[in-house]
């Protein structure tokens, strides 16, 4: 058991940027953050976002952590701590996870949204087969290395 979050909060996702960092998102439009294993904690300045789904680091050119809401927007931070929105894609689509190979980073939504990008600010909404009502919830990438070589 290590740190706990302040009060009693719901965490939706996870991720690690392979150094020293660890953010938890959560659905109460927060992310927190910890540089020594959770042993303690520090809430970001993102909040009033939706509820905070999904996220990923995403290494190589861009090393940055992507965080994906409820409310449509996609957060980018290089350190967990400090935010700023991505300046190109739907924010009209909710979104609830998000994967990367390090090459490519994809967000997957309600009503079936896929959108990819490659730099983590600008986006590229894919079509798909299907129900335009379908919900996707999740998504994994398992490459071992990728974008390391």
């Amino acid at each position: 058991d290590r740190g706990a979050l302040e009060g009693t909060k719901d965490i939706a996702g996870i991720c690690y940027d392979g150094d020293d960092t660890w953010i938890a998102v959560l659905m109460s439009s927060n992310i927190y953050y910890s540089t020594n294993d959770w042993a303690a904690n520090t809430e970001s300045d993102l909040s009033g976002q939706g509820n905070q789904y999904g996220c990923c680091y995403m290494k190589g050119s861009v090393n940055k952590f992507i965080a994906v809401s409820s409310a449509g927007q996609i957060n980018l931070s290089p350190d967990g701590a400090s935010w700023t929105e991505a300046t190109d894609y739907d924010a009209s689509k909710q979104l609830y996870a998000v994967a990367t190979d390090h090459h490519t980073v994809i967000a997957i939504g309600n009503a079936g949204v896929i959108m990819t990008s490659t730099d983590g600010d600008t986006w590229t909404i894919r079509e798909i087969d299907g129900t335009p009502d379908d919900q996707l919830r999740g998504i994994a990438c398992n490459v071992i290395g990728a974008g390391l070589y």
